[in-house]
């Protein structure tokens, strides 16, 4: 036999046995189904004192020899019972809206009124695509143009602005969405209306109320129109105390405190619960128990 017949030979033999070590490694890394689940999401909207919606979605589980993953197959919102870790669920509603990749990023919720809320589930386009939804009833699609350059909406609050429009706050960063227009558009601070030292504002009907904090911050009141001061919560800073933030989940106060989100309730009269009426520590409500 020639040399390049040899030669020919032994490239056979080492190209087939690449073959079958990566077919060998291929198959032994074949991704196999394990599992399939329910998840609640960070985040919420209160809707009374005893129940809350949050984002959810489900996902099915999967593992090959290198990893294992979820990929989400559904999401939406579910009602809760915040008096219990984890939330009872007393209904769900889903759509299809994890994306092409499958992959869930978590979508921002806020508050319409009662038991309804706007949903975001993607902003990273051209177009706002959202849902409003009502507890028990299927989900309404909603869309929107961005006028300008987008940005990602899902670290940002969602707040109910003047003339029925919404308004999306991300730190220093603003966007209004006219729900008459159907659009979405970058504005400033001056421009979106939102007033000076202030911890959280939302509008109430035709009155933007105002969390203003007093200077240790951890004392504040609920001034309308800039003008009128509702009530004031008066309570004294621990010794370990540190930064506060309180801010609106609907016609609800969340405070930050050291074991996690207080919530306080408003009356009618805009006075402020003394006592939260639920504790909410990511992405769970725990069990509140009275003092």
């Amino acid at each position: 036999m020639s040399i390049f017949k040899n030669r020919l030979l032994n490239a056979l033999i080492l190209t087939l046995a690449w073959f079958c070590t990566w077919g060998c490694d291929h198959l032994g890394n074949e991704t196999r189904f394990l599992d399939s689940g329910f998840q609640q999401d960070p985040g919420f909207v209160m809707v009374s004192d005893t129940t809350a919606i949050v984002p959810a979605h489900y996902y099915d589980h999967y593992e090959n020899n290198i990893d294992d993953w979820t990929e989400c197959t559904s999401s939406g919102i579910s009602l809760i019972d915040s008096r219990k870790y984890g939330g009872e669920s007393y209904w769900m509603g889903m759509v299809d809206s994890c994306g092409k990749t499958r992959e869930f990023t978590a979508s921002p919720i806020g508050a319409i009124e009662d038991s309804t809320v706007l949903v975001v589930f993607s902003s990273r386009n051209a177009m706002l695509n959202y849902y409003v939804w009502k507890v028990g009833q299927s989900a309404i699609p909603k869309m929107a143009s961005w006028q300008g350059e987008p940005f990602s909406l899902n670290t940002s609050i969602i707040r109910r602005w003047k003339n029925g429009n919404f308004l999306f706050k991300r730190y220093n960063e603003f966007a209004l969405l006219d729900t008459a227009a159907n659009t979405i558009t970058l504005v400033t601070k001056e421009e979106a209306g939102w007033p000076d030292n202030v911890d959280d504002a939302q509008y109430f009907g035709d009155d933007l109320i105002a969390i203003v904090l007093y200077p240790n911050k951890y004392s504040f009141s609920l001034v309308r129109n800039g003008a009128d001061t509702l009530s004031t919560f008066y309570e004294d800073a621990p010794n370990d105390y540190d930064e506060r933030h309180e801010y609106f989940s609907g016609r609800y106060i969340v405070r930050m405190q050291k074991d996690g989100w207080c919530i306080h309730s408003i009356d009618n009269s805009w006075q402020i619960s003394r006592k939260p009426i639920a504790v909410y520590r990511s992405p769970f409500f725990v069990t509140f128990i009275e003092e």
